[in-house]
């Protein structure tokens, strides 16, 4: 796999600080059993067994009639992000996937895993969550039969924003298969391992009282207690008013309160967010904290009381950090 035929640039991605050298190599959705769309993996130069997969989603945002890109342009899109994804694993023995889900005009938010997502029978895009189970299945035995490297079993999940609740969702549907997650500016919408909360049935995302229906499965508590989580969000990002999203008396709301975003969130699960789980993102993001604390979940959660819907060094080291220990 990891020749010149795949390379997606002939130069060497840098690590920001000059610290390491990668190189991306792209491979097409033919060469990817069980997936339909292409992916990015990027390896870092001389890398040898035992290393990680560390899965990052790149989001286009939600669908519209003219959201649709094609897989170059998203290459393009994704390569600073993908760069960037290195800052949280200095240090750490880590080949990075990046999945391109192309978003279909009008279709369903597949990025964000919503729940119509999952259950959408249109071709190509039937369960977004198993086409990347399987590619990353496929990668790992790509780099074992043809590259002689030997990759550990569980992955670790990464990233900012839309990013971050992609991989909160995932780490939900796919407890078995992670070991760490870090999402950044996704404070809100985490799903909650209960079935329901003061007799309120929680449909997923945002919790498990129609997981068997959509997964075919039981959901693994034991697996998602063992995975280790650190969850972050800049204070100020409730300043950040839309100009799309009102609440229920046309007012305007933080453009990361997900309970109104309804190609996220239907409008009765928004009302059970804030109703049922807490009034605001922040406050509901508390909550969730506290729930997966009383589960005995391994869990970070950092606050930053001067930040808005980005990062800071503070918070990159925090994530570096984690990941080491």
């Amino acid at each position: 796999m990891l020749d010149s035929n795949h390379l997606y640039k002939e130069h060497e991605i840098k690590y920001s600080r000059g610290e390491k050298d990668y190189i991306i190599y792209h491979l097409k959705s033919n060469e990817v059993e069980g997936c339909n769309f292409d992916c990015l993996v990027n390896v870092p130069i001389g890398i040898g067994n035992n290393a990680r997969i560390v899965m990052k989603c790149h989001n286009t945002g939600s669908p519209s009639i003219d959201t649709k890109q094609g897989i170059e342009e998203n290459i393009l899109i994704a390569e600073d992000s993908i760069e960037g994804s290195f800052k949280y694993l200095d240090g750490q023995s880590s080949i990075l996937v990046v999945p391109l889900i192309i978003q279909r005009p009008d279709g369903e938010y597949y990025q964000q895993l919503t729940r119509k997502a999952l259950l959408d029978k249109t071709p190509g895009f039937e369960r977004v969550d198993v086409q990347i189970v399987n590619a990353i299945n496929s990668i790992k035995k790509l780099l074992r039969d043809e590259d002689g490297l030997e990759i550990k079993e569980k992955i670790d999940l990464v990233g900012f924003s839309a990013a971050g609740s992609f991989a909160q969702r995932f780490m939900f549907l796919h407890p078995e298969i992670v070991r760490a997650i870090y999402a950044g500016g996704s404070m809100d919408g985490i799903p909650l391992p209960v079935a329901e909360i003061n007799g309120q049935k929680l449909h997923y995302p945002l919790g498990l009282s129609d997981y068997k229906e959509i997964t075919g499965h039981e959901f693994n508590l034991h697996a998602y207690k063992g995975i280790a989580m650190r969850f972050s969000y800049g204070a100020k990002e409730k300043e950040q008013i839309s100009n799309h999203y009102f609440d229920e008396y046309g007012n305007p709301v933080s453009n990361f309160d997900m309970s109104y975003i309804r190609s996220i969130t239907p409008e009765t699960d928004g009302l059970i967010m804030r109703n049922i789980i807490g009034k605001t993102p922040e406050e509901r993001f508390r909550k969730t904290i506290e729930v997966y604390r009383l589960f005995g979940i391994d869990i970070e959660a950092s606050i930053y009381p001067d930040l808005g819907h980005r990062e800071s060094m503070e918070s990159i080291d925090a994530a570096k950090r984690f990941f080491r220990r």
